[in-house]
C-alpha cells in the first residue's frame, strides 16, 4: 500500500513539471527568428488547426483548431516575438491574423479580411505595441493593446496653431511610411508636403489632436531618419555662423539650414567635438567671454542641456562614455 501511495505522488509530481515545461514564452518564439529548425508554424489540414512543431516534430502548441483552409504561409513575427502573424488562404483570398503565442492559450489579437492572392503586409513599431498593416489602398495603424485601429490614408488635421508648418494633408497608401527604430517614431508623408510624426514610445492610444502628433516640414523629419541611416555617420553638418550669431544644421546633401540649434550665440571660440553614439546630442567647445567650457546640446528640443570644464584631453572630440543624458 506504502508503495502505491509512492508511485502515485510520483505521477502527480511528474505531470506537473510536465505542465510546467509546456508553458510557452515569448523567448521561444525568439529561437524561431534565429533558427528556422526550432519552432514553425505548421498548418494540419487532416487535423484542420494551426500548431507549432519544434525541430523534433513534436507539438509545442496548438495555435488554432477547427481551422478549414485551403493555403497557409507565415507572414512575419513580432520584433519581440510574441505575436504571430500568418495569412489563411480560402477560395483565392487570404485573412491576415495576428495571435498571441503567450496567451495561454494562443488567441487572435486583430484579424484584416479578405486580401486578393497574399496576405497583408505588417510593419512593427521596434516595441511590438504597434503595426501598421496594409491594404491594395489604405494602412492601418493597429494599437496591440486593445485592438484599436486608425486609418492611415484619412485626412489628418491637425491644429494649425500648434502646428505652423502645415494643417494636415492626406496620405499616401504604402510608401511614405518610416519606422524611427531609435526614437520609436512613426513618420507618414502628407501630400502637402509636410511629414506627420506620430510619437509611440509612451505606448498609449493614438490621439492625433494629442501632443504625440505633431507635422514637421519635410526638411526637419529627413534629419530625424538621415541620422541613423546615412553612411557619412550623424547628419547633418553643425555649424557656427559668425555673422548671425547662431549654431545651426545644415543638410549634407541639399547645402540648406534646417535647424537652428542655439540663436543669439556670441562666441569668442568654437571647435565642434562630434555627435553623441545615437545622433540625438552635439558637443563643442565654445567661450562665451567666461571661459572655455564643452556645451552640449540635444537636437531634438534644440536646447542646451549641459556645460562641462573644459579639458586638454577633449580639445579635439569629446568622450561620451564620461557623460550621461
Amino acid at each position: 500500500m506504502k508503495r502505491l501511495w509512492i508511485f502515485f505522488l510520483t505521477v502527480i509530481c511528474l505531470g506537473q513539471m510536465m505542465v510546467v515545461a509546456g508553458t510557452t514564452q515569448a523567448a521561444d518564439w525568439c529561437q524561431w527568428n534565429k533558427n528556422p529548425a526550432n519552432i514553425q508554424p505548421t498548418y494540419q489540414p487532416n487535423n484542420q488547426r494551426l500548431i507549432l512543431l519544434n525541430k523534433s516534430r513534436e507539438v509545442v502548441q496548438v495555435v488554432e483548431d477547427h481551422l478549414i483552409l485551403s493555403d497557409f504561409y507565415t507572414v512575419d513575427y513580432s520584433p519581440n516575438c510574441r505575436y504571430l502573424v500568418g495569412a489563411l488562404g480560402k477560395d483565392g483570398q487570404f485573412d491576415t491574423v495576428i495571435w498571441d503565442l503567450e496567451s495561454q492559450p494562443a488567441r487572435r489579437v486583430s484579424v484584416f479580411e479578405q486580401s486578393y492572392k497574399y496576405g497583408h503586409s505588417v510593419e512593427w513599431s521596434p516595441d511590438s505595441n504597434y503595426a501598421v498593416v496594409g491594404g491594395r489602398e489604405w494602412d492601418d495603424l493597429l494599437y496591440i493593446a486593445d485592438g484599436r485601429l486608425v486609418r492611415l490614408t484619412n485626412e489628418i488635421v491637425s491644429d494649425c496653431e500648434r502646428h505652423s508648418s502645415g494643417c494636415g494633408g492626406h496620405l499616401y497608401a504604402h510608401n511614405g511610411l518610416f519606422w524611427h527604430p531609435e526614437l520609436n517614431q512613426l513618420h507618414i508623408t502628407l501630400t502637402d508636403g509636410n511629414v506627420a510624426v506620430i510619437d509611440l514610445s509612451n505606448g498609449q492610444p493614438i490621439d492625433f489632436r494629442g501632443p504625440q502628433f505633431e507635422v514637421l516640414p519635410v526638411e526637419k523629419a529627413t534629419l530625424l531618419r538621415e541620422r541613423m541611416a546615412s553612411p557619412y555617420g550623424c547628419t547633418p553638418i553643425v555649424q557656427y555662423q559668425v555673422y548671425n550669431q547662431r549654431l545651426i544644421l545644415r543638410s549634407l546633401t541639399r547645402g540648406k539650414v534646417v535647424d537652428v540649434v542655439q540663436s543669439s550665440l556670441l562666441l569668442k571660440q568654437y571647435r565642434f567635438l562630434g555627435w553623441s553614439p545615437n545622433c540625438n546630442y552635439i558637443a563643442a567647445n565654445i567661450d562665451e567671454g567666461k571661459g572655455l567650457v564643452t556645451a552640449i546640446w540635444d537636437t531634438r528640443s534644440n536646447s542646451r542641456v549641459a556645460e562641462l570644464p573644459a579639458t586638454h584631453k577633449g580639445r579635439y572630440a569629446f568622450d561620451w562614455s564620461t557623460w550621461t543624458p
